[in-house]
């Protein structure tokens, strides 16, 4: 899971350097969740660093949401379709 943390500027630092590490080395793995909040948006940096993961991720995997990735015929949650 891609996760950044903006709570303090050194966290917001590190997490930069850390999605762009973990993206690496999670780059074979079928599935990786992007993990973002609205406050993430507040810090320019980081809007950049969550749009150039998703960008770099998707040249090699597909965007999909939960749904898409329960095999075929799941019940929906919660009776939504």
């Amino acid at each position: 899971m891609l996760v950044w943390s903006v709570r303090a500027a050194w966290r917001r630092l590190c997490s930069r350097g850390w999605v762009r590490l973990w993206g690496a080395l999670q780059r074979r793995a079928p599935v990786l969740r992007v993990a973002v909040h609205p406050v993430d948006f507040s810090y320019p940096t980081i809007e950049s660093s969550v749009r150039a993961a998703i960008a770099r991720n998707l040249r090699s995997r597909a965007a999909a949401r939960y749904r898409d990735l329960l095999p075929e015929g799941t019940p929906p949650l919660g009776g939504g379709a």
